[in-house]
């Protein structure tokens, strides 16, 4: 049966993931039975589960959709390697206590 979806729409906006991490697309649809189906346009980047699960795979860009009969919302990711906090690091030299 098919069913005419009203609305989408979706809370993420643009982000910043780090590679290994995960982060659940937050959506709303009417009617609120309709399934969607989600994607990545850079699978080498990024993967989107079937229950909207994205998980950072290696850095780059890559833009998330989630689409439901006619209606399509997307955001925008940026995977980045955690190594900022390397090179802060390896460049103090001070006496100062470091914290987190």
């Amino acid at each position: 049966k098919f069913v005419s979806v009203k609305d989408l729409k979706i809370d993420n906006e643009d982000t910043q993931l780090k590679v290994g991490k995960t982060l659940k697309i937050n959506y709303r649809i009417s009617p609120s039975d309709v399934v969607p189906l989600f994607s990545s346009s850079n699978e080498s980047v990024a993967i989107v589960s079937t229950d909207g699960v994205v998980t950072a795979k290696t850095s780059g860009t890559t833009k998330i959709s989630v689409r439901a009969g006619t209606k399509r919302a997307s955001f925008n990711l940026n995977v980045v390697v955690n190594d900022s906090l390397i090179g802060y690091v390896s460049t103090y030299s001070g006496n100062k206590e470091f914290k987190d």
